[in-house]
């Protein structure tokens, strides 16, 4: 009986560890898929928590141009402000630094339909350019990142800006901690405070962290 019962045990945690391997990225990503914003809004939480940085999630600026640009987080490092853009692509991107358009393959059920977007790393500079412009600080002091999922495949994308990028989520932490390495003068305390209250009263959406 004893043995009948270990037995019994035994092929329930094969069953158990079986579903785990099989099942645990497919039920991951879709649930990635399904809260990216909230998910990546998490890690980018983590890299203001270690580095001490100031954030703000969740922006929807209202400019003296009347526009309105809206970002996911302005995180505030010492050297640089990263304007950071969520994006979650299902499927993969054939694309080139300085196309207007990229193909996109998305995932549809069990095949993949070609679609044409615009170019993400295009949006994001031009959100940055319309920031600087109204905030009056240099565009040199922002960095635009648009953040991905780890599983999209874009071909061959070869970056040659020094201030614009796109990432998978998985790397973000390692690119700015590279930014922030490099040789230049950080942001003294009344420029960064300047700009935290600029961007913080231009938000509509009032929505902090760090």
């Amino acid at each position: 009986m004893v043995e009948y019962i270990l037995f019994i045990i035994c092929i329930i945690l094969f069953l158990i560890v079986f579903f785990l391997m099989c099942f645990y990225y497919p039920i991951k990503n879709f649930y990635i898929y399904k809260h990216y914003v909230d998910y990546y809004g998490r890690q980018v939480y983590l890299i203001a928590r270690d580095y001490d940085y100031y954030l703000i999630n969740t922006l929807s600026l209202k400019l003296t141009d009347l526009s309105n640009v809206k970002l996911d987080h302005v995180l505030f490092g010492n050297k640089y402000i990263y304007l950071i853009k969520d994006r979650y692509y299902r499927g993969g991107l054939i694309a080139k630094e300085d196309d207007n358009s990229w193909v996109y393959y998305a995932k549809k059920g069990k095949r993949y339909l070609k679609e044409y977007i615009d170019n993400p790393l295009k949006l994001n500079d031009i959100r940055r350019n319309k920031i600087s412009q109204a905030l009056g600080i240099d565009k040199s002091l922002f960095i635009s990142i648009v953040v991905i999922n780890d599983d999209c495949y874009i071909s061959s994308l070869e970056i040659k800006s020094k201030d614009n990028f796109i990432v998978p989520l998985a790397k973000l932490y390692k690119l700015i901690k590279n930014l922030e390495n490099r040789d230049v003068n950080p942001l003294n305390e009344e420029q960064l405070k300047n700009a935290v209250q600029d961007i913080y009263r231009l938000n509509m959406t009032k929505v902090k962290n760090g």
